[in-house]
């Protein structure tokens, strides 16, 4: 098993501790930077993104699982609303809610046929509903079956897990002791700073993996497979044909089973496929399946009986026909014509392809958030609409073509409200963190060992500082300098996204992708507050004082030097 594979598998079937989550992010940002080292330049785009459904029920916000749009356009949200109960939400075209019902248990998949059946997969279970929500047959999935067989199988998978995943730990385990010895042979007073660093990282990982080989047992145990295997990722629905995607029972990674729109005949059709942070999705193409091969940057079909008929692209995100970012694409769909969409997850580029692999046309993009995560996708012939989950804020992006959609859209014009009030209190240059004007030390921003340095804290200044520096630009660009993120490259983007009481919040995009956001509480007079969330997680605030107003497109052509002021007096 490569390190890509062991990732991929385990990041969706064990709990990672906080030092193993730094180690992922490590290694997410390095492949951030190998992807900004090439053009990301592609054809110009058909569609844009110009708004978001916020699914609602009874005016409160519902945790969104996933999506499809129907042969009719209306988009069908399946949900689960603060006191858990299951629910789907349906929306036209416009973002309207016209209707919504119960469902029997939480789906985490949900499509229709052509005949407007619902069909929904989740915990275990699969169900087949009328339109307007009746159950009209509610089954267990197909991979299920003899209820004490199936833990007896969960039973060996466990075991098999278990050792397999310790061998990994105590393979990685070895090595790092090694490199460990091999820096303590040398005299301390000979280590240089990046041999430091080496040695404080090796220590921690050393840590993390003996602790992780000593709970593999507990981790991989009959209930954890259980769960996991009774998790269903996507449902496809086929002129006569239900496949399901659920864990893998026997081993890491996924199977897909086939069953009739009764739920009859169930076949395995499909084993061992991998995903990437626990996604994998397929979706039907008449009567072929196509599958999102997101850890092999390729788009996958196979026959009803799961034959491979082709495979395409590539891990390669300047070309046309190739996917960047981690783990590409995340997920697929198929057009009215055939043709077929591939979603790729942190970039959020929508691409069209044809059978044969054969690249279409460059859709567009929908801002979704970094990370590798669900990113389900829809499209709607008659409004000439696409839609893209952004898992992170529970929403639905929506595309539509740039010959509707003309400067002055719904998003341009709040952007732009933010910008009239905003701007002239936030371009320029500010300085962040506690210390003194020009007393920071210098950062590396390149280089495998700067980001080390920024995820272990460079000094007791910068730690928690994000940026030692940040310059707005009234052309949306964003110049950084130093601190914990720098280490993402320079060409960075801020977007001003919400107004809350004041409080601005902005995201932040470093090569196409939302690394943050960030959250600005103005003080006094060129004195703020910056609140950095990362991936839905608070990393930490810092004050910042301005030093330059910038009042030209660019920070430097026309900008006036501020007074000194007390951050103090930031609350």
């Amino acid at each position: 098993m490569n390190a890509r594979e062991f990732w991929s598998s385990s990041i969706g079937r064990v709990s990672l501790s906080l030092c193993s989550v730094g180690l992922l992010l490590f290694l997410g940002l390095a492949n951030l930077l190998a992807a900004d080292s090439k053009s990301s330049q592609i054809e110009k785009a058909s569609h844009r993104q110009t708004r978001v459904i916020e699914p609602k029920l009874n005016n409160r916000s519902v945790t969104l699982n996933t999506f499809c749009v129907s042969s009719e356009g209306e988009i069908l949200a399946a949900c689960k609303n603060g006191s858990g109960q299951a629910v789907v939400l349906v929306y036209d075209a416009e973002g309207n809610l016209t209707e919504n019902y119960e469902a029997p248990f939480n789906a985490t998949a949900i499509n229709t046929s052509q005949d407007g059946k619902v069909f929904i997969a989740g915990e275990g279970r699969i169900a087949k509903l009328l339109r307007d929500g009746t159950v009209e047959l509610e089954v267990d999935s197909p991979n299920i079956g003899d209820a004490e067989e199936y833990r007896q199988r969960a039973l060996e998978g466990a075991k098999q897990m278990a050792k397999q995943y310790s061998k990994v730990y105590e393979d990685q385990t070895e090595a790092i002791r090694k490199r460990i010895a091999a820096l303590e042979e040398k005299p301390a007073d000979e280590l240089s700073k990046v041999d430091q660093a080496r040695l404080k990282a090796y220590q921690q990982q050393l840590v993390s993996y003996e602790q992780m080989t000593k709970q593999m047992t507990s981790r991989f145990n009959v209930e954890s497979m259980i769960a996991s295997s009774k998790r269903i990722t996507s449902i496809a629905v086929s002129a006569n044909d239900v496949f399901i995607c659920c864990g893998n029972l026997d081993g890491p990674g996924y199977a897909v089973w086939r069953t009739d729109h009764d739920f009859k005949n169930a076949k395995e059709v499909l084993t061992g496929l991998r995903g990437c942070c626990g996604q994998m999705d397929v979706q039907c193409c008449g009567d072929q399946l196509v599958v999102a091969q997101n850890t092999a940057f390729k788009v996958g079909l196979y026959d009803r009986d799961g034959k491979e008929v082709i495979s395409f692209g590539s891990g390669d995100r300047s070309s046309e026909n190739g996917f960047g970012s981690c783990c590409n694409p995340m997920n697929v769909r198929t057009m009215p014509d055939g043709t077929i969409l591939a979603a790729e997850s942190s970039i959020g580029h929508i691409k069209r392809f044809k059978q044969d692999g054969t690249f279409v046309e460059y859709v567009g993009r929908a801002r979704i958030g970094g990370g590798c995560k669900h990113c389900a996708m829809g499209y709607d012939p008659k409004s000439e609409q696409f839609y893209m989950m952004h898992q992170d804020t529970n929403q639905i992006c929506v595309l539509t073509s740039l010959s509707s959609s003309p400067e002055g859209a719904e998003e341009d014009k709040s952007v732009a409200a933010l910008r009239d009030k905003f701007d002239g209190r936030l371009l320029g240059t500010w300085e962040l963190g506690e210390q003194k004007p020009g007393s920071a030390k210098k950062s590396s921003s390149s280089g495998v060992f700067g980001l080390l340095g920024g995820l272990l804290g460079r000094s007791a200044t910068t730690a928690n500082t994000p940026f030692e520096s940040m310059v707005f630009q009234a052309d949306g660009s964003l110049k950084v300098k130093g601190g914990r993120y720098a280490t993402y490259g320079n060409k960075w983007t801020w977007r001003p996204v919400e107004d809350n009481a004041g409080t601005l919040e902005i995201s932040l995009e470093a090569d196409q992708i939302e690394v943050s956001t960030l959250k600005v509480s103005f003080g006094a007079e060129h004195q703020a507050k910056f609140a950095v969330n990362i991936y839905g997680s608070n990393v930490g605030t810092t004050l910042g004082r301005r030093t330059l107003t910038c009042d030209g497109k660019k920070c430097g052509e026309e900008c006036k030097d501020v007074e000194p002021v007390d951050l103090s007096k930031i609350r």
